[in-house]
C-alpha cells in the first residue's frame, strides 16, 4: 500500500512540475522612462501575447552631428526603461536577447551604437550584458530597414520564489539603452538619422524572455 501510495504521489508532483505557464496570469502592470533620449510621452510599451517578449518603442532619440553641436551631449542618448512585471508564484524569467527594428538614413561614413544593459531587481541588480550593436551608414537616400538580433552574454534568473506562495510575484526588469553616433572623418552632418523625408519611423527594441519553472 505504502509502496502504490508513493507511486500516486509521485506521478501527482510530476504532473504539476510539468504543468505550463498559464500567461493569463502573466502581465506588464507598470513601465516607467527618463533619460537624454526618451522625453515624456516619446516610449510605448506593449507584452506579447505569449509572455516572451517585451517591445519598446521609441520615437524621439535625437541624435545629431556637424556644426555647432557638442558630441557628448547631442551625438549620445540615453534612456532607462522600468518594466514591472507580474507572474505566478514558482516561476523565473531568463532575458536572453534583445532585437532591433529601425529605418535610418546614416551617411557611409557614420556608424550608430546601441549599447543595452538590463537589471533585475530580485538579483541584488546584478546586469545582464547584450553585445554592442553597430550600423553602418550607407550612403542611400531612402533609408536602410535595420532588423538585427544580439542574444545575451550571461544569463542571469530572476529570483525564485516557491509554488507554495498564495499571492503572485512582481519583479523589475531595468533597461538600460544607450544610442551614439560617431563620424570616420570631419565635416560629417547628420540631422535626422530615424526615418527619411517622409517622416521618422520609431526604433523598435524587442526584449526576449524565457520562463523558466523554479525547482
Amino acid at each position: 500500500m505504502r509502496s502504490i501510495l508513493y507511486l500516486v504521489s509521485s506521478l501527482a508532483g510530476a504532473a504539476l512540475a510539468q504543468t505550463p505557464l498559464n500567461t493569463s496570469e502573466v502581465s506588464l502592470i507598470s513601465s516607467n522612462y527618463g533619460g537624454s533620449g526618451c522625453p515624456t510621452g516619446s516610449v510605448s510599451t506593449s507584452f506579447s501575447p505569449d509572455r516572451k517578449t517585451i517591445t519598446l518603442s521609441f520615437d524621439s532619440i535625437n541624435l545629431y552631428l556637424g556644426p555647432n553641436t557638442t558630441p557628448r551631449l547631442d551625438a549620445v542618448k540615453n534612456c532607462a526603461v522600468h518594466l514591472r512585471l507580474q507572474y505566478p508564484a514558482g516561476w523565473r524569467f531568463i532575458i536572453e536577447d534583445v532585437t532591433w527594428h529601425g529605418f535610418f538614413t546614416i551617411p557611409s561614413d557614420v556608424r550608430a551604437l546601441f549599447y543595452t544593459t538590463f537589471e533585475i531587481l530580485s538579483v541584488d541588480l546584478q546586469t545582464v550584458t547584450v553585445p554592442t550593436l553597430q550600423i553602418n551608414g550607407s550612403d542611400t537616400t531612402r533609408g536602410d530597414i535595420v532588423t538585427e538580433k544580439v542574444g545575451a552574454i550571461n544569463v542571469l534568473p530572476s529570483a525564485c520564489y516557491g509554488s507554495g506562495s498564495t499571492s503572485n510575484i512582481t519583479d523589475t526588469i531595468v533597461a538600460h539603452d544607450r544610442w551614439g553616433l560617431t563620424a570616420l572623418k570631419n565635416g560629417v552632418v547628420v540631422q535626422d538619422w530615424m526615418g527619411d523625408e517622409g517622416g521618422r519611423v520609431p526604433l523598435v527594441q524587442q526584449i526576449g524572455l524565457r520562463w523558466v519553472a523554479c525547482r
